[in-house]
């Protein structure tokens, strides 16, 4: 499994101010109604909306193989 590109495991470089906000974007390519989830921290879903499954993970692949990928910096998304 990976994010943006980086192995989960991988450590994280993304160090977040205490008490700061961010948007992020969880997309589900699959069927999976339960495939991600955040655990001790707060959060509000801002929106939900149905997307192109098929034609977002060609996308994300293109980015992929054309280096896009952040390397382990992540996008926070």
């Amino acid at each position: 499994m990976t994010f943006n590109a980086v192995p989960f495991m991988e450590p994280s470089q993304d160090f977040i101010t205490a008490g700061s906000t961010e948007i992020w974007e969880y997309i589900n390519p699959n069927h999976d109604a339960h495939p991600m989830h955040v655990h001790l921290v707060n959060f509000q879903v801002l929106n939900r909306q149905p997307i192109d499954a098929a034609g977002y993970q060609a996308d994300y692949e293109k980015w992929i193989d054309g280096g896009g990928h952040s390397g382990g910096h992540g996008h926070g998304h």
